[in-house]
């Protein structure tokens, strides 16, 4: 099976004066949004989306997306793009995308967070957990969310940080500890938490009036390079770059090299891309029971 082929699509901006969110614009104002059945608007909540397909033949699809408050879009662990960007309910972000599959069976999976008030971003606008896939023309009723066969589990392993203390003005919400052993949830069927059009008025009902990004897909590439400057462990030993400990070093980190973390160790190390880099980190992991 070759490697599924996506790309985000721009989609022009439909202005409606007068009755933007009553008549339908797009393809997703008649998307049904979903969350896991155990939804507590009060509580940080990290879920996973996941459609197995069995396709008879290659086909080429285009759907639309978006979430509140973000997701994280793979197919065949292969990501597709991250939305929806930063937007307010009245201009809701959403996001199209093609897809090529040859025929046989796919998995098509999203990652979707939730962050209550008292521990989100003071920018993060939202209405309430939810996720919406919604596919066009023949692939409406094979992809879309509150249609297709779409199962959903917690995330385990995602626990939040002790809130700041000694900031006046702390804005950029909470951190993470990240457990790499924790299991996930059990598989689930979804709720409906909003419904794109009444059954019985035809009038779009959802908290998000939902408008094309005007964004362009942010390019997304692996990173390696710099140099690891200090590794500091439980006793406060410092290493210079270049010093292994247990199998491999942290200078071949920075390569994209393996490395292994001797048990019940606990460290920071220091990166030095030796230039300015936006990024994230992407940590495989493997055995390390119980780590963090």
């Amino acid at each position: 099976m070759t490697v599924p082929l996506s790309r985000r699509i721009p989609v022009a901006p439909r202005p409606c004066p007068g009755n933007a969110g009553i008549r339908q614009r797009y393809l997703i104002d008649r998307a049904s949004w979903i969350w896991h059945p155990g939804i507590d608007r009060t509580v940080f909540q990290v879920v996973e989306f996941a459609l197995q397909l069995d396709l008879p033949s290659p086909v080429e699809w285009e759907f639309e997306t978006s979430a509140d408050q973000r997701y994280i879009l793979t197919c065949d662990s292969v990501e597709m793009g991250r939305g929806p960007d930063r937007s307010e309910l009245g201009g809701w972000s959403f996001h199209r995308y093609r897809l090529s599959l040859d025929a046989g069976k796919h998995l098509l999976r999203a990652l979707a967070w939730w962050m209550p008030e008292t521990v989100r971003p003071a920018a993060q606008v939202s209405a309430m957990p939810a996720f919406a896939l919604i596919g066009d023309d023949e692939a409406e009723t094979i992809l879309s969310t509150g249609v297709a066969d779409w199962k959903t589990r917690i995330s385990g392993g995602w626990n939040l940080l002790p809130e700041k203390t000694g900031f006046s003005y702390h804005v950029i919400g909470r951190g993470f500890d990240i457990h790499g052993g924790a299991e996930d949830g059990a598989w689930r069927k979804p709720v409906t938490v909003a419904q794109g059009k009444d059954i019985w008025t035809g009038v779009l009902s959802t908290p998000w009036r939902c408008e094309p990004s005007p964004l362009p897909e942010q390019s997304r590439e692996r990173y390696s390079g710099g140099s690891v400057r200090v590794v500091q462990n439980d006793h406060a030993t410092q290493m210079e770059s270049g010093a292994g400990v247990g199998t491999g070093s942290f200078s071949g980190l920075c390569r994209g090299e393996t490395i292994t973390i001797p048990a019940h160790s606990r460290m920071q190390i220091l990166w030095d891309f030796e230039d300015y880099v936006c990024g994230y980190a992407c940590l495989e992991l493997e055995k390390g029971t119980g780590s963090i």
